[in-house]
């Protein structure tokens, strides 16, 4: 800009002089301070731009502009928000916040009650899916279920006593209970000179070792002095030294019974109660008895613990379990089985079977007092034949084992009967093998 001053004499005659002025903004506007960084847990959270404004030495209140720029993260994703403020010369200043989007909350997740079917015929139905499964942010959550099956045999006719097969379950204060070991009475007895003769277990196939017997001058954990009492070994009992391996003692069983009795009144050692890797975390000790009445089916009980987990796409995830029940008893067979002896006429018709109980491999040995074709038949429990073999032109009075794989046998209990041309004999035989379906 050019500023002129101009003089004129009354005869009019000029003279001027001139200045020139130069206007040229430089000055950037002043910007406000940034809102402070934030952190959100979703997308829909994140604020719209607040409306800041700058000031400037020429242009007065000048609003901003905002941009989001996302550094296209997951789980952190984070965005810079810019407001930039210029005036009429294009002179510019700007601010920037950091907003964090990152989802650390855990879905909420509802499973089903849990549900006892009873005795059923067939495997029941299970959920497919929790009730609910809800998240803050994802509206499509990953669900996925996992299953822990358990079954314990209980057998039938002979195993009249409640101990007949003794179930430990574990409480750790804090934590759920959880089944800790199942001991079968394998049908014989040991005399330990301490009343009736006592029962002998076999451990499930989880613990292998493991031993629950009746012992005589047993330490008390209390520090009660000496006992005549039921005692839990871990794998590493010894015989030559009856306090290695000794998990809990019965407190105050009679010594009369043969089987331990119901009452969850046992005295656990340290080794039992230490925190792993030493022991077994296992405060107090539950019992459950399932043996039944004599004449009554074998039963089959099923645990299924079904756990739902629900994550999100940070990686957020929530659990929780139902826990089905349900037993299945022996089906009867086509030919009921007769565990005793038959004696025709004079002649007494008689097999073995063994070990009791078994672990894949089952033999059968047979003497008898006559010639005869014979062949030998194993059951499932359903009646279903597995296996058949005929030894025909057996001579009397020789011994004769078969050796017979039942490895691939669906159930615990199978039913062998042998065939002769003077009749037949069944017996019961139990693996030690826990199948699970």
């Amino acid at each position: 800009m050019v500023r002129t001053w101009t003089f004129a004499d009354n005869c009019g005659n000029t003279s001027s002089v001139s200045q020139t002025i130069t206007v040229n903004d430089d000055t950037a506007p002043v910007a406000p301070a940034a809102p402070a960084d934030i952190t959100v847990e979703c997308s829909d959270d994140v604020p719209p731009a607040s409306d800041l404004k700058a000031t400037d030495n020429c242009g007065g209140v000048i609003d901003g502009v905002s941009t989001d720029v996302s550094d296209n993260g997951s789980c952190p994703e984070v965005i810079t928000r810019t407001w930039t403020f210029t005036d009429a010369c294009g002179n510019q200043s700007s601010v920037s916040q950091l907003i964090t989007i990152n989802d650390t909350t855990d879905p909420v997740i509802t499973c089903p009650t849990d549900t006892d079917f009873g005795t059923v015929l067939d495997t029941p139905t299970f959920d497919l899916s929790p009730l609910s499964a809800t998240d803050n942010c994802d509206d499509q959550l990953n669900i996925e279920y996992v299953d822990a099956d358990d079954s314990t045999y209980v057998p039938g006719t002979g195993f009249e006593d409640p101990g007949a097969v003794y179930k430990f379950i574990c409480q750790t204060p804090g934590l759920p209970l959880f089944d800790f070991v199942t001991f079968t009475w394998d049908g014989t007895y040991t005399d330990v000179g301490v009343g009736q003769p006592k029962a002998n277990y076999t451990p499930d196939a989880g613990h292998p070792g493991w031993e629950l017997k009746f012992v005589v001058g047993i330490i008390r954990p209390d520090g009660g002095g000496l006992t005549n009492d039921w005692v839990l070994y871990n794998e590493n009992g010894d015989p030559q030294n009856i306090e290695t391996g000794k998990l809990a003692v019965k407190n105050s069983q009679n010594n009369e019974p043969s089987f331990p009795d119901c009452d969850a009144n046992w005295q656990e050692t340290d080794l039992l109660e230490a925190a792993q890797p030493e022991g077994y975390n296992c405060k107090i000790l539950r019992v459950e008895c399932l043996g039944l009445e004599v004449g009554g089916p074998g039963v089959t009980c099923y645990t299924k613990v079904r756990s739902f987990m629900a994550t999100d796409d940070c990686g957020n995830s929530a659990m929780c379990s139902v826990i089905y029940t349900w037993k299945i008893e022996d089906a009867p067979l086509t030919q009921a089985p007769d565990n005793n002896d038959q004696v025709i006429g004079e002649l007494e018709l008689d097999f073995q079977a063994y070990p009791v109980p078994f672990d894949t491999e089952l033999t059968v040995k047979y003497n008898f007092e006559f010639d005869t074709d014979v062949t030998i038949q194993v059951f499932d429990t359903k009646g279903l034949l597995i296996y058949s073999d005929s030894h025909n032109g057996y001579r009397k009075d020789n011994d004769v084992r078969t050796k017979i794989d039942l490895s691939r046998g669906g159930d615990q209990v199978f039913y062998v009967t042998v065939n002769t041309n003077r009749g037949s004999v069944t017996k019961k035989v139990v693996s030690s093998t826990l199948k699970k379906r």
